[in-house]
């Protein structure tokens, strides 16, 4: 490869990488850097081929494995999650636990982290002037595990109870916000279910757990804390595997997702290398 097709190559791999950086990284500010100082040796090196000046060579490999690495690592997902969590039992939580409020607050939002949960059934309330209101009940129909859930609610109050009416679950985080997406503290004797409210609720596969991550990030938690199994169709070397990791970085969809390694972007820029260099 001669030095103008290294430089056409490095050219589009440039372009290619900046649009994908422009269109999914949220605007990263590291991934922005390494998009804005490739794109500038992309630049000099154009403006200094027409001058016939010296250029700075960047195999075009080097570039693709930037973006592989970059587009790796910004679709495994969050490394931000919920890490302490409570116990809410039908056997236990006989009755209504209390989330109090400093006075009558407006409530426009309720999210709620889960981690495993087992057969739960439970609903949310509030205290009004004739008692407590039922405004949310939720009636487990899939075992989905580690992800938010949001409730928009419409309701002024001093304080939402939980009551649980079958099953069991734990509980990460619970956060309420007001119509200006603020967060409302709350106090309770229940302190893990407000112990990290600087973490945000997103309910995207970026912060949530789906399809097969629901059955092994799951398994893995369950192994490493000596939990009752709940999925055991599959073998359990990869799931212990994991639950290292776990134990190393933390429950977040980052980790969980990484034991995959993306296959099928693996077999795209394999192919494109072997094109490359070869056809």
């Amino acid at each position: 490869m001669n030095i103008k097709e290294s430089i056409f190559f490095q050219t589009i791999f440039t372009v290619s990488l900046d649009i994908f950086i422009y269109l999914y990284t949220e605007y990263n500010p590291y991934f922005i850097a390494i998009g804005v100082v490739l794109s500038g040796v992309a630049i000099y090196n154009i403006t200094n081929l027409i001058r016939d000046r010296r250029l700075i060579e960047i195999e075009p490999l080097s570039i693709l494995t930037i973006s592989f690495l970059i587009f790796a690592l910004n679709g495994l997902g969050s490394r931000e999650a919920p890490q302490t969590f409570e116990k809410i039992d039908k056997s236990i939580n006989r009755e209504m636990v209390e989330l109090k409020f400093e006075g009558e607050r407006s409530l426009d939002r309720v999210c709620y982290y889960f981690g495993v949960n087992r057969n739960i059934n439970f609903r949310f309330g509030y205290w009004g002037e004739s008692g407590w209101k039922r405004f949310y009940n939720y009636k487990e129909n899939f075992p989905y595990s580690f992800k938010w859930n949001c409730i928009d609610t419409n309701i002024t109050t001093s304080k939402v109870g939980i009551l649980v009416s079958k099953g069991e679950a734990l509980i990460g985080e619970i956060e309420f916000f007001d119509e200006n997406n603020k967060t409302i503290p709350y106090s309770t004797t229940l302190q893990r279910l407000n112990d990290e409210q600087y973490i945000k609720p997103d309910k995207s596969y970026y912060s949530s757990m789906f399809f097969d991550e629901i059955y092994f990030g799951r398994t893995a938690y369950e192994i490493l804390h000596k939990l009752q199994i709940y999925e055991t169709t599959h073998p359990f070397l990869g799931k212990a595997l994991i639950s290292y990791g776990v134990k190393l970085f933390g429950m977040t969809t980052f980790w969980v997702e990484s034991y995959r390694c993306d296959i099928w972007s693996i077999n795209y820029y394999c192919t494109l290398l072997f094109s490359t260099y070869y056809i």
